[in-house]
């Protein structure tokens, strides 16, 4: 399967697993496959990722499975089929593989592939849950603590959430957080809610940067700091935060405002009324906030994570 080009310019390392791949190596199928995916020392090629995948997956290579399912789900180097991609991650979910088993409790959560199943959904996160996976931990709080497909249930929410944020998971450390700040599902706890904001914010969660900058810009459950709010907001600019750079800005804008003490809405040069670009911003980020109102909690299930894994 391989072209003599490819096998002629590749690296020693890279001919080894050419070979175990021909040999029938499952393992080694997998990795050319995704060196043809990435174009990691090959030209990339969807087709050939495709077709060593497909090989490995054949031998019952479970890891291969998943990724053979999700070639089908995203139409990489094959037509789309969400039947079979449900299909294929199943063999990988019977065999224990926690990603599969994420990926297949989604499918049943949206219908792809299989007929809708709330029941056959919750089983699945369950399996991936029991391994450790925080995306299946997530989205089990997320279920309960909303009611999709279940009851609602915030106590039980919380629960999840806590298991997905002692394992690091900045999205469920800022829904944990906001859980104790509002009492939902926990005991209102303000300091339990700042140790877990102070952990989401510090995983780089974009919402959890703003809120903690927020909190302690006008000294909300903690004394006011504008210093550690403009580091705060600073990093969420650094992440790509329009709200933190709107924030920065405000506070920016109210120092330079009390610190010259000067009306800048005036312009004695001209008769008309000019606007200063910091002020400009202002006003826009003050329109923003009164449209989105309070922060909410992150809901979005995560999709198509078994690449990371």
């Amino acid at each position: 399967m391989k072209t003599e080009s490819d096998y002629q310019f590749a690296s020693k390392w890279l001919r080894n697993i050419f070979k175990d791949a021909e040999s029938g190596n499952c393992c080694a199928q997998l990795r050319l496959g995704l060196c043809y995916l990435f174009g990691n020392e090959l030209r990339q090629d969807d087709g050939k990722a495709f077709e060593w995948v497909k090989r490995s997956a054949e031998q019952g290579f479970a890891p291969a499975q998943r990724f053979l399912g999700e070639f089908y789900e995203e139409g990489t180097g094959v037509d789309r089929c969400y039947t079979l991609a449900a299909q294929w991650m199943r063999r990988a979910a019977e065999q224990g593989d926690d990603l599969a088993q994420l990926m297949l409790g989604k499918y049943y959560s949206e219908g792809k592939g299989v007929r809708s199943n709330f029941e056959m959904m919750f089983r699945w996160f369950r399996k991936a849950a029991e391994q450790g996976n925080v995306f299946a931990l997530f989205n089990l709080g997320v279920h309960y603590f909303f009611g999709r497909g279940v009851p609602e249930n915030k106590a039980e929410g919380a629960k999840w959430f806590w298991m997905a944020a002692e394992r690091g998971y900045g999205s469920a450390q800022y829904n944990l957080a906001l859980c104790y700040f509002r009492g939902l599902g926990v005991f209102q706890d303000d300091r339990k809610g700042f140790f877990w904001l102070r952990n989401a914010a510090q995983h780089g969660h974009i919402e959890a940067i703003c809120e903690l900058g927020r909190r302690y810009q006008y000294g909300i459950g903690i004394e006011q700091d504008i210093e550690k709010a403009k580091k705060w907001y600073l990093k969420g600019y650094e992440e790509g935060s329009e709200d933190a750079e709107f924030y920065f800005d405000e506070i920016i804008w109210r120092q330079d405002h009390e610190e010259n003490d000067i009306d800048i809405l005036r312009d004695e040069e001209e008769p008309a009324i000019r606007r200063s670009k910091k002020q400009i911003r202002y006003e826009k980020m003050n329109h923003k906030r009164r449209r989105t109102g309070n922060k909410t909690f992150s809901s979005t299930i995560p999709v198509n994570q078994t690449k990371k894994g």
